[in-house]
């Protein structure tokens, strides 16, 4: 699996149009934040994904944990709806050190994309203090043509985890 790639402010604001942008702000105390901050404010042409609508799957007390893995056909279709493609070069972000954007990430690369998906170097506020412009309105997309595939070797159950830190 490649690594993240960080891109900076301004080698994003540089690249732009052959960018598709993917806000991921979410917080844990307020759900609604991600969402509502990204009405308010975001990249010129970005898209917007939820942790828990989109990132997430469905919580089952005692069996799941916080923000479990989605099913990955119904991600795959969300993808899509925001327009990626398979050869998309894709850049995410959040409000700051990336943990959310890093999830986004990783979720790609669980499904197979792993080229060409850059981080945002400090998330919206380096955009900000770049003094780099933001639009307030939902941006719409034609649909993607993703055709991704979960790698199962990505994932480990609780209890093969448990045994190999035991050993």
């Amino acid at each position: 699996m490649s690594l993240a790639r960080l891109i900076t402010a301004q080698q994003l604001a540089d690249s732009l149009p052959q960018s598709l942008l993917i806000d991921c702000r979410f917080a844990l105390e307020d759900p609604s934040h991600g969402q509502r901050s990204y009405l308010e404010g975001h990249l010129p042409g970005a898209r917007f994904l939820d942790l828990e609508r989109d990132l997430s799957g469905p919580v089952e007390p005692g069996v799941t944990g916080r923000h479990p893995l989605p099913e990955p056909q119904r991600l795959i279709r969300r993808l899509r709806e925001i327009g990626v493609d398979n050869d998309s070069r894709i850049v995410l972000y959040d409000d700051g050190p990336g943990a959310f954007a890093a999830r986004a990430w990783w979720l790609l690369a669980w499904l197979g994309k792993r080229n060409d998906v850059y981080l945002l170097d400090g998330g919206l506020a380096a955009w900000r203090q770049a003094g780099l412009p933001l639009e307030a309105h939902e941006c719409s997309a034609e649909c993607g043509t993703f055709t991704g595939q979960p790698d199962p070797q990505m994932l480990i159950e609780a209890t093969e985890l448990s045994r190999q830190l035991a050993d």
